[in-house]
């Protein structure tokens, strides 16, 4: 599970993109109008973003679910089955190749 502050973000901007084990969430955050108001100090960031959170397992992108629900983002990454992921190789006695006459 990952969830992400996205207040004041219009999700029509917000884009999730997951490859191999990152979670790419990109977005743009508008500008507030201030009213003329001069304020001191705005711990709001605006204007484009992109977060890029490192995921430490091998997930099932096909199978992510984000929704937005009072404007925290959560996005739901089911984990990958490690017995789909491995795969065992056979190996085959190599044959001797015939020496050329030359």
């Amino acid at each position: 599970m990952v969830k992400c502050d996205l207040s004041g973000v219009d999700l029509a901007t917000v884009g999730i993109e997951i490859s191999g084990r990152q979670l790419t969430i990109i977005g743009e955050r508008p500008v507030q109008e201030t009213e003329g108001r001069v304020y001191q100090q705005v711990e709001i960031p605006t204007g484009p973003f992109r977060h890029i959170v490192e995921l430490q397992v091998d997930v099932e992108s096909d199978k992510a679910n984000a929704t937005y629900e009072d404007g925290v983002l959560r996005v739901e990454l089911p984990l990958r089955d490690e017995a789909e992921v491995t795969r065992r190789v056979p190996v085959d006695r190599a044959s001797k190749k015939p020496e050329l006459d030359g």
